[in-house]
């Protein structure tokens, strides 16, 4: 079986109009087409690769995404025993049309998109969950009911949602309402997977454009970032457990996340051969696997020393088992605030900015897409505003000008 990347092959669209782009899968020299979804002039498909077009890089992501569907597709009807059956691929692949009238065509979209969207597994997850909460819903599940009051209809029913929480003593199971920036989550990967819709011209707009701000999000105030100071987290570092323990995996992965600032998923993909050698250090430019950002990271002598004594790789272990991990080495380092991965994150972040490093270096450090997300570590730390009004009053009116305090908070002393 082959796959191609094809424009329009009944050769329909008129010069310099768009037209569909399609997948041709080919099988025993007979060829099936699906459509994508997505339409761009013919000049802009040239070797099967969108160029020269404003989103040129989503849709070429979502073209391999197809491709890459395919070849799942036909490797488990392969290993079912069943034969490669282009059509049944491609019913597995084509979506519902918006204008179709159907209860389940919003739905049944979702639902094939999942599986193309350019996320780990781990991420995946989060959107079968979506899935699965949609469905115990049972509404908005056309495209006509896809409206700003039917996504405030959703949002009001998902806060009448409960998680179990502890058993107390001599009591039964307790439940407790979720909190918005859970209920946000959904909304958040709805809201995506709407922007995608938007792309591929399955909708004219998104509508939770129409609802910038009403709907809570729950994120926590800048000044509620939890972080460890440079103090908690040499704690951390001057622990060592018994070597080869699932303790001490868990204690080098979360201070080469102290020292490196990049993210759980990123620390289990790493390959120290990806690292090149500039002046000395170990530098590596690599991509995160949340949102493709680029990032850059160096590799410390601590960092150095995780490696080698991990066989020249970092440890492996599942995020619950590295949590619950780090939940013990919290107390035994004597550490009252609860540790988990993404906290070695934070802190990477604030005690780069409190020793002086600029905003736009930490974010390309971290990988964030946008500043805005780096300015939120930079809001917890009033004293690095006022150590610059420091040095700049210092200049310009002399030494004898009284200095403000900028005791707020531990930062790393020079």
């Amino acid at each position: 079986m082959t796959i191609a990347i094809v424009f329009d092959h009944r050769n329909r669209t008129p010069k310099g109009q768009t037209g569909p782009v399609e997948l041709r899968i080919t099988n025993h020299r007979k060829s099936t087409y699906v459509s994508t979804g997505i339409r761009v002039r013919k000049t802009e498909l040239v070797n099967g690769e969108i160029v020269d077009h404003p989103n040129s890089d989503e849709l070429n992501s979502l073209l391999a995404a197809y491709a890459k569907r395919a070849l799942q597709l036909a490797a488990e009807a392969v290993n079912a025993g069943k034969g490669i059956d282009p059509k049944w691929i491609r019913s597995q692949l084509t979506v519902s049309n918006p204008g179709k009238d159907s209860s389940t065509d919003f739905f049944e979209w979702v639902e094939k998109q999942i599986p193309l969207l350019p996320i780990k597994d781990s991420t995946r997850r989060n959107y079968d969950v979506l899935l699965s909460v949609w469905q115990q819903y049972g509404q908005m599940m056309s495209w006509k009911d896809f409206t700003p009051d039917g996504i405030i209809a959703f949002d009001q029913w998902l806060h009448t949602r409960t998680k179990r929480v502890g058993k107390r003593p001599g009591s039964s199971t307790q439940q407790r309402r979720i909190t918005d920036a859970a209920t946000y989550n959904y909304h958040r990967r709805l809201k995506s997977l709407a922007n995608r819709a938007v792309l591929l011209g399955v909708i004219n707009a998104n509508p939770y454009d129409r609802l910038r701000g009403l709907l809570a999000t729950g994120d926590k105030t800048a000044a509620g970032i939890a972080y460890l100071s440079l103090s908690e987290a040499k704690a951390v570092e001057s622990l060592h457990p018994q070597l080869g323990s699932t303790m001490q995996k868990a204690r080098d992965l979360f201070v080469f996340q102290l020292h490196t600032g990049i993210s759980y998923a990123d620390t289990q993909d790493f390959n120290l051969e990806d690292y090149k050698l500039i002046g000395g250090h170990y530098v590596n430019i690599g991509h995160r696997h949340k949102n493709n950002a680029q990032y850059i990271t160096q590799l410390t002598d601590e960092c150095l020393d995780i490696v080698r004594r991990n066989g020249g790789t970092l440890p492996s272990l599942e995020i619950q088992t590295y949590d619950k991990c780090l939940k013990k080495i919290g107390i035994a380092a004597g550490i009252t605030k609860p540790l988990h991965s993404h906290l070695a994150r934070h802190t990477f972040a604030t005690l780069m900015l409190a020793a002086g490093a600029s905003i736009e270096n930490v974010q390309h450090m971290l990988g964030h897409a946008s500043i805005t997300m780096t300015q939120r570590y930079a809001k917890v730390l009033p004293e690095s505003v006022l150590k610059d009004f420091n040095q700049a009053a210092a200049k310009l009116w002399g030494d004898d000008t009284p200095k403000i305090s900028t005791a707020y908070s531990e930062a790393p002393k020079e």
